[in-house]
């Protein structure tokens, strides 16, 4: 397995996808600096979210549409 020391990029190389947790924007260096901006603008970023029975979701999920050689 190519390891590039960059846990989102990792997590995609080794399992094909990564689903998106806010647990992981506390880590620094997880997500690239590009898709926190988008992270910080998503409606649950600050205040965190709640998961209720009964309630529909949508979860955010990220595929590479190529191999990663310098992600």
């Amino acid at each position: 397995m190519n390891k590039t020391g960059r846990p989102f990029f990792d997590d995609l190389i080794k399992n094909k996808y990564h689903i998106f947790s806010f647990e992981n924007t506390n880590i620094s260096g997880y997500y690239p600096a590009g898709l926190l901006g988008i992270i910080a603008e998503m409606s649950n970023f600050k205040t965190g979210l709640k998961i209720k029975i009964g309630k529909i979701y949508s979860v955010r999920a990220f595929f590479p549409i190529s191999t990663p050689e310098k992600p």
